[in-house]
């Protein structure tokens, strides 16, 4: 195999990897939404059931939560996956990049992928996670058990363990708690809390839609036409030599 065909094989296998990533950090985004929604606004205003006082959101009150996985889980499926297609049919740029239907199919996988996976690792987390599991790599088992145990049981903190998309979400949670017990300084199970809430669901999700417009874009430029320009200045040096 010729140097430059080498390089191009190189570069489209380590391409496609990346893009893979994209694919899965757009995946993310949307169980994350969805963690935040059935701890914290549940559409209609929750609380977070298993923070300690530490957290920032709403921790003081027992007895009020209401785990709504199944109505997040699946109003988020149909939601993300109808933004996706339209997305995608929306734009030419992407149209050129992605297939709708290829890309809405992989979301759902990658849900249903993930839900096990947690139903099946979520004990185990609690049984073996340490504080001295703070400095393990990102995306390992040691990682995800401290993000979540150690952090997330704690502070509310870390939907999901993911290094890129879990200060943006922390965020969020801050200022959720912020103006709802500061600020605004409302009352829980009241009329003005679910409006609130349901105010701030809706811009959460519309915030992630900006999130998801953006890396299906990124997700756009990586092909290995991409990699074009570095393999033609490749080829002219070795033709040179």
């Amino acid at each position: 195999m010729s140097k430059p065909s080498y390089l191009l094989t190189f570069l489209s296998h380590h391409l496609l990897l990346l893009k893979r990533f994209f694919l899965f950090l757009r995946c993310k985004v949307v169980l994350m939404h969805t963690h935040f929604e059935q701890d914290v606004t549940f559409m209609t205003g929750a609380i977070i059931h298993h923070a300690e006082s530490k957290s920032p959101g709403l921790n003081l009150e027992k007895g009020t939560i209401s785990q709504g996985y199944l109505l997040c889980g699946m109003a988020n499926r149909f939601f993300y996956s109808l933004v996706f297609y339209l997305m995608i049919t929306g734009s030419p740029r992407l149209r050129a990049a992605f297939n709708p239907w290829v890309v809405v199919a992989l979301l759902n996988l990658a849900i249903w992928l993930a839900v096990s996976t947690v139903k099946h690792k979520h004990p185990l987390y609690h049984e073996v996670a340490t504080p001295e599991m703070v400095n393990a790599w990102p995306y390992t088992f040691e990682s995800r058990a401290y993000k979540h145990v150690i952090v997330h049981h704690d502070t509310g903190e870390s939907f999901s363990g993911d290094p890129f998309l879990d200060p943006m979400f922390d965020w969020q949670l801050h200022v959720f708690g912020r103006l709802h017990n500061s600020v605004l300084k409302l009352t829980l199970n009241t009329p003005g809390h679910f409006t609130f809430a349901t105010i701030f669901d809706h811009m959460s999700g519309a915030a992630c839609v900006a999130v998801l417009y953006l890396y299906l874009h990124i997700g756009a430029c990586i092909t290995p036409k991409s990699a074009m320009p570095l393999l033609e200045s490749q080829t002219k040096k070795t033709k040179a030599l």
